[in-house]
């Protein structure tokens, strides 16, 4: 009898000795996922922090049919949802409606009677009416647009402020 005491004391222990082995085996799970969001700290340490957004598509040159983008540098959604991206390492305009789908792209503009590019733009401001406002930085200057993306004129440059 005492054998058989032994062996179920043995069974016992090894079942409990594999138990506590498996549970400090298991992953530990996080309810909001992996993120690698982080944010720099006063001395410049990358510190962990939430994600303020989480990018749901990504959109080329390619999925819109035209040339592809070289350094887009600035975005902006309108009342209306249309998405102007400026993509500065080729001097242009890039406009979408709220499904991403090309609307127009805007690569020149008149200005005092001749055609005009711009060089290296780094801003981009939509007004309500639809207006663009353009820091166009190599030409020193920020450019206005109509809706229709014509009728400019440079609203600042070296030599006059509009």
């Amino acid at each position: 009898m005492r054998r058989s005491t032994w062996k179920k004391r043995k069974s016992i222990i090894m079942g409990m000795i594999c138990l506590l082995l498996f549970v400090q085996e298991a992953p530990y799970v996080s309810a909001d996922g992996k993120t690698d969001a982080y944010h720099y700290s006063f001395w410049g340490d990358a510190v962990p922090s939430p994600a303020a957004y989480e990018a749901t598509t990504i959109i080329t040159g390619k999925k819109l049919n035209t040339t592809p983008m070289k350094e887009p540098s600035d975005m902006h959604v309108t009342a209306n949802q249309h998405v102007f991206v400026l993509d500065s390492g080729n001097g242009r305009i890039i406009e979408m409606d709220r499904n991403f789908k090309l609307v127009r792209t805007i690569d020149s503009f008149e200005q005092e009677g001749k055609e005009d590019h711009f060089k290296n733009p780094q801003g981009l401001y939509v007004t309500e009416k639809g207006h663009l406002l353009v820091a166009d930085s190599d030409n020193h200057r920020v450019v206005h647009l109509d809706e229709q993306g014509s009728s400019s004129r440079s609203c600042l440059n070296r030599n006059r402020i509009c």
